[in-house]
């Protein structure tokens, strides 16, 4: 809801809205310039020239949900940060907002490895959101969690498909199982008779 301002607002406060406005709509031309106008009028409280909140003042000036703007403003705030520590070559080449976010749940005493890594991995070229989830997590470009959580996945999903085939009478050999179903702690998840090189019929539940 549009408001009357009140008496606080300054003379110097309407310039600043006014210019903070005039960037917001022209935004596209730089993420970095939107979040740092959107920045100046959440920090600043200038949306009160026109408005009682800032989620009132986002609805009506930004084409992105509340939630998205403040990310876009860490953003802004974790290149202000990072960018001063100035010796890595990579920071030029980071441009994304999202790239910006991952380096910021980054710890301190960590970032001056990580954007080495960058710098090693990535050369002249654009940065890309693989090459930093790299450089934080390791080859796998994966948090452990999240690791272990996907090799789970696999290994129940081959578990449930190996149960499907048994249900459906299916008779495979030990050969196929072993270079299609997901090993488990190196123990194969099919059930074998021990002996021959079948999988043997199993109730369901066995498996």
């Amino acid at each position: 809801m549009v408001r009357t301002a009140p008496p606080t607002i300054t003379s110097k406060d309407r310039d600043e809205y006014g210019k903070c406005k005039y960037i917001i709509r022209e935004h596209s031309k730089s993420w970095m310039a939107f979040a740092e106008a959107v920045k100046n009028v959440r920090d600043g409280r200038l949306y009160l020239v026109e408005f009682d909140s800032f989620n009132e003042f986002c609805d009506a000036n930004t084409p992105y949900e509340i939630s998205w703007v403040n990310r876009l403003i860490e953003a802004y705030e974790a290149s202000l940060l990072i960018a001063p520590r100035g010796a890595a070559k990579s920071l030029d080449f980071i441009t994304s907002a999202k790239h910006w976010l991952a380096l910021k749940e980054v710890s301190g005493d960590r970032i001056d490895a990580v954007l080495k890594r960058i710098d090693k991995e990535g050369g002249n070229k654009p940065v890309t959101t693989a090459l930093i989830q790299k450089a934080i997590y390791g080859p796998s470009g994966k948090p452990q969690k999240a690791q272990a959580a996907s090799e789970k996945s696999e290994t129940e999903d081959a578990a449930s498909a190996l149960k499907k085939s048994v249900v459906d009478g299916a008779v495979l050999s030990r050969e196929t199982v072993t270079s299609t179903v997901k090993q488990s702690n190196d123990r194969p998840v099919a059930i074998t008779d021990g002996t021959s090189d079948v999988v043997r019929a199993v109730d369901p539940v066995d498996v």
